[in-house]
This record gives structure tokens, C-alpha cells and sequence, in this order.
């Protein structure tokens, strides 16, 4: 029987509940992490960032999760809600333009995939406040919906800063319980 990774250090305690549940709602399923990726339209590689605690999974990742194990799904979008405090708000406000301005341009995450070459999961995690992406990304975006990269720059210089400099919280190991892992 294999087990869960330890947590990653660096994660902030108010993220661990949710990271937890994450593993525990897994656990009670009973599905491979392929298994998982086929029933929730998540990659393997993405589940397998949110049970490691190196990503927030998203909402519709979550309920979809919480429905497979029959947990209470109002309990789960609390702890969701707590661990999705740790991202930077100017993140998840750069996050928000960028939506708009997807949208704007009638763009599927696919198509705004293949045309900046990035990938989906790439962006569905920066269109979601769960990364920051690239300066890069956000001038092919822009240059896409034919909108002046300046207008963002500003606030994704704001972004970055606060993402690097994000309160990290060390928990110690010895705090976090590995569960184990089918």
C-alpha cells in the first residue's frame, strides 16, 4: 500500500484542512487518480497537484470530487473557501480581467490555448486566481483581443509582486499525517 506525500512545506496551514479532505473524499472513492481524471474532466497530472497540496483545486473539481466520495458538499466549499484565501488578491484580480477579456473575445479555453501555446491547464489555472502566469501569456492574450498589453502590465507587476513575496507559513512535518493512497 503506497501513502500520500507529506503536504509540501512551504503550504499555508489554512490550505491543509482542504488539502486533507481533498485526500480523504479521494480515499473513500476509491478511484485511481486516472479514474478520477475520466470522471471529473481533470487531468491525472492536476489531481495529482491538488492532492499534493501544490495547487487549489477549483470548484467544479471540488463538487465533482465531493459528489464521487458522497461528502457534504457545504462543508468542503468552506474549507475550499479558507484554503482559496492564500492566493494574493491582486492574483485573483488579474485573474478577472483576464476572464473578461477571454471572453470578450469569444475564445474557448481550447482556442486560447492553441493559439498562445499554452495549455488548457495552464490557463484554466491562471483564468482561475490558482497561478500567475507568464507576462508572456498576457501579452498573447492582449495581442489576441487586440487590447494594448500596458493596460495590464501594471497590475501584473502588482501581481507578481505579491505572489512572490505571498505569506508562506511553514507547518512541520510531524503536524501533517500521511494518508494512505490507492
Amino acid at each position: 500500500m503506497s501513502r500520500w506525500k507529506p503536504l509540501p512545506e512551504g503550504l499555508n496551514p489554512s490550505a491543509v484542512p482542504f488539502v486533507v479532505e481533498l485526500r480523504r473524499m479521494k480515499d473513500v472513492s476509491g478511484l485511481s487518480l486516472a479514474q478520477l481524471a475520466a470522471k471529473t474532466g481533470r487531468s491525472a497530472s492536476s489531481w495529482e497537484r491538488y492532492l499534493d497540496g501544490r495547487a487549489i483545486a477549483p470548484p467544479p473539481a471540488v463538487r465533482a470530487l465531493t459528489s464521487l466520495a458522497g461528502a457534504d458538499e457545504t462543508r468542503v466549499m468552506v474549507l475550499y473557501r479558507s484554503a482559496r484565501n492564500t492566493i494574493p488578491r491582486t492574483v485573483v484580480h488579474l485573474a478577472d480581467e483576464l476572464r473578461v477579456l477571454r471572453r470578450s473575445a469569444g475564445l474557448s479555453l481550447a482556442a486560447l490555448a492553441a493559439r498562445t501555446h499554452y495549455s488548457k491547464s495552464s490557463w484554466g489555472r491562471w483564468l482561475t486566481g490558482e497561478g500567475l502566469p507568464p507576462w508572456r501569456a498576457v501579452e498573447a492574450l492582449c495581442a489576441l483581443v487586440g487590447k494594448p498589453d500596458a493596460d495590464l502590465r501594471a497590475l501584473w507587476t502588482l501581481a507578481d509582486d505579491e505572489w512572490s513575496k505571498r505569506g508562506v507559513i511553514v507547518v512541520a512535518r510531524e503536524s501533517i499525517r500521511p494518508l494512505a493512497q490507492s
